[in-house]
């Protein structure tokens, strides 16, 4: 036979009424509980408010909607908190914000959101190295978070971007998952070297499946010659959109195929023209954006490898933007056809 508590009678207003009338004229009979008692009836205080809490939030119009259009709501509302999504190419580095702060009291609103954001990996799948557990120590990075909720998502991966202080540490928690890179973002500028010196390049060693996009940004730190050295192995299958900063050659078997290239402050060992040609040959058929910006070909004629037929043109079918901003670029001017 069951037995019922007392009061199970009475209604939820009749119950709340008792309740805080107890409290206002009866106080003093906490009193004679045990601190043990006291933090058990507080606990069922916080149980109780936390049901009718839920219950009238579950009663809101957005909240009767079903979960599939409130996770694309609170989606946008993470992307106008957080300045995302961000083009995937030439990525506004400077607009970008710790995305880990403000769209975190979306988690607050009430239950349901919470349980629909924390199952959404695709609001979990933009990673940065200053994503702080607020929870812990502001000095703890918390990427688990993220890589754990993310689940098998594909990965938009920002480092030294918003904080240019790069830890060895966080990054390589990164790239326990460049399986899952879609985007890899890199300002390497101050980069923190460990005893032995080891250039952030070096540990972009495992194959990027999924890579499509890809910037390398840099001041010049730890690029010698120009020469941009072996990342992810090579193996960057699907890759088509490129920015990099300061490297003027790499890998012959890199960067085929692409459907945006950007190349800035080319400051030393520029291509030449011929080599330069060859290049975006390998991409004439799809390449639909094109940005150079301080780079292109050797700038000294008297260095300068020309095409051996000086009617040599690469045509670019799909081009649809192209922005070139160097005094010396003459023959890119004149050499790219759209």
């Amino acid at each position: 036979m069951t037995v019922f508590p007392p009061g199970v009678d009475l209604s939820f207003k009749q119950l709340v009424n008792a309740l805080l009338y107890k409290c206002k004229y009866a106080k003093h009979q906490l009193s004679d509980l045990t601190e043990p008692e006291l933090d058990g009836l507080d606990r069922k205080l916080h149980i109780a408010a936390s049901a009718i809490r839920g219950f009238r939030n579950a009663t809101q119009k957005i909240n009767q909607l079903p979960p599939e259009l409130i996770f694309n709501i609170l989606g946008y509302a993470q992307q106008s908190y957080s300045y995302l999504p961000l083009a995937s190419f030439l990525p506004d580095l400077n607009a970008y914000e710790d995305h880990g702060r403000e769209w975190y009291s979306l988690l607050h609103v009430c239950r349901l959101w919470r349980g629909i954001i924390a199952r959404s990996p695709e609001l979990w799948s933009t990673v940065d190295n200053t994503i702080i557990d607020e929870e812990e120590d502001k000095n703890n990075v918390a990427h688990d978070r993220y890589l754990v909720r993310s689940r098998a998502t594909p990965l938009t991966v920002y480092v030294g971007v918003r904080d240019k202080k790069i830890r060895k540490k966080s990054l390589e928690t990164l790239l326990k998952h460049v399986a899952r890179f879609k985007e890899f973002h890199l300002v390497a500028d101050l980069w923190e070297e460990d005893p032995f010196h080891t250039p952030i390049y070096s540990l972009l060693s495992s194959a990027a499946p999924n890579l499509l996009s890809l910037t390398l940004r840099t001041d010049g730190k730890d690029v010698l010659g120009g020469v941009l050295p072996s990342v992810f192995d090579g193996d960057m299958p699907q890759l088509r959109e490129v920015t990099l900063e300061h490297f003027t050659s790499w890998p012959p078997s890199y960067f085929h195929n692409l459907t945006a290239l950007s190349l800035s402050d080319q400051a030393f060992n520029r291509p030449t023209t011929l080599a330069f040609l060859d290049f975006l040959e390998n991409s004439s058929h799809t390449l639909e954006i094109l940005a150079l910006v301080r780079a292109g070909p050797t700038l000294s004629w008297n260095t300068d490898v020309l095409p051996a037929s000086a009617d040599r043109l690469v045509r670019f079918p799909k081009m649809r933007q192209k922005q070139i901003f160097s005094s010396g670029v003459q023959y890119s001017r004149t050499l790219i056809q759209t």
